[in-house]
C-alpha cells in the first residue's frame, strides 16, 4: 500500500485542521528525526482516523509512516474522542460541544458513515442514529450533556438550508465570539420570523417540537397557555411575589369538567431549583396533578388538554 492509497474517514473532519505553524513544526520535526513510531496513522475500515497531518506530512516528504490498525468492532466514535479530546488543548468551548454533538447524531451502528453537518457541505435531511448517546460524547470532550443538546439542537436546525448563514453563525460560536446558548436564542428569533404554515397561516407564536433547546421559556409559556385557553380551560400563572412562598408552581389549569392541573415550565435547558422541587413534591402529596414541563413535553401536553393522563 502506498501514502496514496489511505483515505481519510470522515470522524477526522470533526476536528479543526492545524495552523500552518503547527503543521510547518510537525513536518520539520518528522523530516529532522523520521516518523515517531509511536504516534502511528490509525486506520479503521480501511480509512484514517488518527493520525491526518502526520499523514499529510509525510506525504509531502515521501516519508513512509508507522500505521495501526484497529479492528472493524472498534467504538470508532469514542476512540477519536479518547485520541483528540485531551491533546488538542487549542480547541474552544465551544468547539468541544458541537464536536460531541456531531458525534452524537451520526453514524448507523453496524453502518456506513456519513457526517451530518460539515463546513462547506450542505446537511442531510435525515438525522441518522448514533452509537454514541450525547451523555457520553459531552464526558469524552469535557463538556455538559445539556450544552451537547442544545448545539444538536442548533445543528439540526440547519437541515436543508444553504451554509452562508449556518457556517457564520457556528464559526462564532466555535471561535468564541459569541455562547452557543446566545446562538440558539438568536437562531431561535430567525426560524420563528420566517415561519409559517403550506396555508400561509402565522404560526410565528408556536415552539419547534423537533428543536426544543431553541425554544424561550417565555416563548413556551405562552404556547402552553394559549393551547390550554383555546380547549377551554382556565389558565392562571402566578407571577414573582415577595408575598408569595418561593417555588409555587407557573401555571393553574383547571379544564370545563373541574380538573386541575399544576403546572412548572422550563424551558429544555432549564434547572429545577430546591425551593421548586419541594413545592412540587408538596403539592404532590395532596393526590393533585403536578408536572414539570418543557418544550419537548407538548405531545404529554396535547394529551393531557384531551382529557388523557
Amino acid at each position: 500500500m502506498t501514502l496514496k492509497d489511505y483515505e481519510l474517514h470522515e470522524l477526522t473532519e470533526l476536528f479543526p485542521a492545524m495552523q500552518d505553524e503547527e503543521f510547518d513544526f510537525l513536518k520539520a520535526s518528522i523530516a529532522l528525526t523520521g516518523f515517531d513510531p509511536t504516534e502511528p496513522i490509525t486506520l479503521w475500515q480501511g480509512k484514517v482516523i488518527d493520525g491526518r497531518h502526520r499523514l499529510l506530512a509525510c506525504q509531502e516528504l515521501g516519508v513512509e509512516p508507522a500505521v495501526y490498525v484497529l479492528a472493524d468492532d472498534v467504538d470508532a466514535e469514542a476512540y477519536v474522542l479518547r485520541k483528540n479530546a485531551g491533546t488538542r488543548r487549542s480547541l474552544t468551548a465551544g468547539q468541544k460541544v458541537l464536536i460531541a454533538a456531531q458525534v452524537s447524531m451520526w453514524g448507523e451502528p453496524g453502518g456506513a458513515w456519513r457526517p451530518i453537518w460539515k463546513r462547506g457541505r450542505r446537511w442531510s435531511n435525515a438525522i441518522e442514529p448514533s452509537q454514541m448517546p450525547q451523555g457520553q460524547a459531552a464526558a469524552a470532550m469535557g463538556v455538559s450533556v445539556r450544552m451537547v443538546a442544545m448545539g444538536a439542537s442548533l445543528l439540526k436546525s440547519f437541515a436543508g438550508e444553504p451554509d452562508d448563514s449556518k457556517d457564520k453563525l457556528i464559526e462564532a460560536v466555535e471561535q468564541g465570539r459569541i455562547s452557543l446558548r446566545d446562538a440558539c436564542r438568536e437562531r431561535f428569533q430567525e426560524l420563528r420570523k420566517n415561519r409559517s404554515n403550506k396555508d400561509g397561516v402565522d404560526v410565528t407564536n408556536q415552539p419547534y417540537p423537533v428543536l426544543p433547546y431553541l425554544t424561550p421559556e417565555a416563548e413556551f409559556q405562552a404556547v402552553v397557555i394559549d393551547k390550554f385557553s383555546r380547549a377551554g380551560w382556565l389558565a392562571h400563572h402566578f407571577r414573582p411575589s415577595r408575598m408569595s412562598d418561593v417555588g409555587f408552581p407557573d401555571l393553574v389549569l383547571v379544564s370545563p369538567e373541574g380538573r386541575l392541573v399544576l403546572a412548572e415550565l422550563k424551558a429544555e435547558d432549564g434547572v429545577i431549583s430546591m425551593e421548586q422541587y419541594q413545592v412540587i413534591e408538596m403539592l404532590r402529596k395532596c393526590d393533585k396533578e403536578v408536572y414539570i414541563w418543557r418544550p419537548s413535553d407538548l405531545p404529554t401536553i396535547e394529551r393531557i388538554i384531551g382529557g388523557k393522563s
